[in-house]
């Protein structure tokens, strides 16, 4: 976790140790590791729900017709 090491022992510091010193969980800690090792690639852009295409006049005259006569 940390290059410094300890005076007593002659190791670095784990993790848990560094984590209470920052007061921060180790799953923050762990977290921050592993995306600075391999950091996620971009994401998808967004893209807009429904149909890809727009829909031919007479049809969407046709669903619109067919909503109007189906409604009281």
């Amino acid at each position: 976790m940390s290059k410094a090491l300890s005076p007593s022992v002659n190791r670095p510091y784990g993790l848990a140790r560094a984590c209470r010193a920052w007061r921060m969980p180790r799953s923050t800690a762990q977290l921050h590791r592993r995306n600075a090792r391999s950091p996620r690639p971009d994401p998808v852009p967004a893209r807009r729900r429904g149909p890809l295409g727009a829909m031919p006049d007479p049809a969407f005259v046709e669903r619109i017709r067919a909503v109007l006569s189906a409604s009281p």
